[in-house]
């Protein structure tokens, strides 16, 4: 959970975030290894699994692209383009990168009188300080979890409850065949002796 507040257990939580409509693009720079700190950018986006700011920002239709720098040199920044004007924007018609790359797809300059641009500072920061900012700097909206999520959430919850029982189960079962084991080493130590 990418939440900076904590809840309860039972609590529902935001699950995602939208982001003011006026964002057109993000772009995230920061080296391959974490070292010089490039830790926090890694969490916010690793490469295996959703990441924070995937988790807790939500919107398909703004584009997202990552570049991977080899040394670890030099700044971890992202970017996050807005619109100037009131007109949407059409992401197609930006000068971007079509996707994520190691050192190929620098950060562009944004559009004359269309777009402005807010570069938040990554290097040495933790993953939630990142997040903190990025959902500061777009004012994003918590969508709180609706009846399908709710009801998934239940069946999450159920499936842990069942998951510790069938574990203290096998816990159970396990130590009864050590003691008949040990039992029958004993029998047959004093058998033999």
């Amino acid at each position: 959970m990418a939440c900076s507040e904590s809840y309860p257990k039972h609590t529902l939580r935001p699950r995602r975030r939208n982001a003011a409509p006026n964002v057109t693009r993000i772009h995230m720079e920061f080296a391959r290894r974490a070292e010089d700190g490039h830790f926090g950018p890694k969490s916010v986006h690793p490469p295996t699994r959703p990441s924070a700011l995937e988790r807790s920002y939500y919107n398909p239709a703004v584009p997202m692209i990552v570049n991977r720098k080899a040394n670890n040199e030099g700044a971890a920044v992202m970017s996050v383009y807005f619109s100037t004007t009131d007109a949407p924007v059409d992401p197609s018609t930006l000068p971007q990168p079509p996707s994520s790359a190691i050192d190929n797809s620098k950060a562009q300059p944004p559009l004359e009188g269309v777009e402005r641009v807010v570069k938040i500072d990554m290097k040495g920061k933790h993953s939630q300080e990142i997040l903190d900012r990025f959902l500061a700097e777009t004012k994003a909206e918590a969508i709180l979890p609706g009846p399908e999520d709710e009801n998934e959430m239940k069946a999450v919850e159920e499936l842990r409850i069942k998951g510790e029982k069938d574990r203290q189960r096998n816990l159970k079962i396990r130590e009864e065949e050590k003691r008949e084991k040990a039992m029958l080493a004993r029998a047959r130590a004093e058998a033999s002796s």
